[in-house]
């Protein structure tokens, strides 16, 4: 059981780190909330973000 409990965590903690790149992203890019369309780069970390939380789900 001490397996599930550290690779959900581990896989949370994975999750925060690509908000905060994407959240870090937006502002580099300046792509304002809530527009998810912009620069291609930050496009590409959205989707990123958005791919992870369907596969968590």
């Amino acid at each position: 059981m001490e397996w599930v409990a550290l690779v959900s965590a581990l896989v949370l903690l994975e999750y925060m780190v690509i908000i905060w790149f994407t959240g870090h992203a937006r502002g580099l890019y300046g792509v304002a909330a809530p527009a998810m369309t912009g620069h291609p780069m930050f496009e590409r970390w959205a989707r990123v973000q958005g791919n992870t939380v369907e596969q968590l789900v």
